[in-house]
């Protein structure tokens, strides 16, 4: 029975092929759907949490539902206030914008089709839970005008070097610029999952982004060893003005890396949508395969009964068939209907065969050359 059930088995590859290319195939998009959206999660999860530091000061409102920043800014003569907080190891002042993309060499816009371009100006502040904030992995930090930091990645795309002169367009108050690559910064987090990162220096993204004052985007209090961000945030606090507020670095990162969750969960529902349809046609095709092998089987398994296959024999061959066609999980899907057929068959040549109630001997069952005449 067993030799017989393999040339069962190898008479129709075919469909040997094609019922395990449709599990895997189904299986294949659904785990990589599901790993692919997850790990864009994670890239952000982690790109928010080196983003802020460990107690943020903002203007009210400064974020709304779909994360995207406000014009409102906060003076510098805050910074210095809040420098006097007990437990404060040191302040910053930030000021970012989107919308700041390089022009490669090749005269083509790096990320503009969908990733954002940010740009920043640069601080060596740590982010929250001393995790390392803006870095430079080679070269300086820009120190004047007409310099400036990007990111490994857009870099690369860009085919910039260091002393390079870099091509941006911004939506600043100079439409485009020009600028010399003094090095190449990242955040702690490690990638930007697609995004650009420009740094200035603080005088100039102050001239291009906001005409020049002395304001910042957000300011970042920094905790000495030994005080929490909840007890850093409340001492801060009571120092700012109305329409100010401030936050844990951990409910900010939280804020951002949910709000960009939530855009990116189309893109699950989309690739899931496929995997669905994949598994959909998978099981029409299973089903299709196996309702034609009743079809075809019946009489087969009829013979094995007639020349005195026992019911069992004949149940684990057309089980080990479907377990070489459509792999373990099938199985036991397929058992149920392999047995009715079995059952069906034995029923069949029972009633032809009624002498023929005795099993194969082990000679039988195992000989190559076994056949009818034996």
């Amino acid at each position: 029975m067993l030799h017989a059930s393999w040339k069962s088995l190898l008479a129709r590859k075919l469909r040997l092929l094609m019922s395990g290319f449709a599990i895997v195939l189904g299986v294949a998009f659904v785990a990589g759907s599901l790993i692919f959206t997850d790990t864009l999660g994670q890239a952000f999860t982690k790109i928010m949490a080196g983003s802020t530091g460990d107690v943020v000061v903002r203007p009210i409102d400064a974020v709304n539902d779909e994360n995207t920043q406000s014009a409102k800014t906060l003076p510098a003569s805050l910074v210095r206030e809040l420098a006097t907080v007990d437990g404060a190891a040191r302040v910053d002042g930030n000021l970012s914008a989107v919308g700041v993309f390089v022009i490669g060499k090749n005269g083509k816009v790096i990320g503009a089709q969908g990733a954002p371009g940010i740009a920043v100006n640069f601080t060596d502040a740590p982010a929250g839970h001393g995790v390392q904030g803006l870095s430079i992995t080679s070269g300086r930090a820009p120190a004047k005008a007409g310099e400036i930091t990007l990111d490994p990645l857009t870099a690369d795309k860009a085919g910039y070097k260091i002393g390079d002169t870099v091509r941006m367009v911004t939506s600043g108050t100079q439409p485009s610029l020009k600028a010399t690559m003094v090095g190449v910064g990242k955040f702690g987090g490690g990638g930007l999952a697609g995004a650009s990162l420009t740094t200035f220096d603080l005088k100039t993204a102050q001239q291009l982004f906001e005409g020049g004052k002395d304001v910042y985007s957000t300011i970042w209090v920094t905790a000495k060893d030994g005080v929490s961000q909840a007890e850093l945030r409340d001492r801060v606090t009571a120092l700012l003005p109305a329409g100010v507020e401030a936050v844990t670095g951990d409910k900010a990162s939280d804020e951002a890396a949910s709000a960009i969750n939530k855009a990116l969960s189309f893109i699950s529902t989309f690739l899931l949508v496929f995997a669905g349809v994949s598994l959909v046609v998978g099981i029409f095709l299973i089903i299709n395969t196996f309702s034609i092998l009743v079809a075809q089987r019946s009489r087969e398994l009829a013979l094995f009964r007639a020349l005195g296959a026992s019911r069992r024999q004949v149940s684990r061959s057309v089980l080990f068939e479907a377990s070489g066609s459509s792999g373990p999980r099938s199985v036991w899907r397929s058992a149920s209907p392999w047995r009715w057929v079995s059952r069906r068959s034995s029923r069949r040549s029972a009633s032809t065969c009624p002498d023929h109630r005795w099993s194969l001997s082990r000679a039988q069952r195992w000989s190559p050359t076994w056949s009818a005449s034996s």
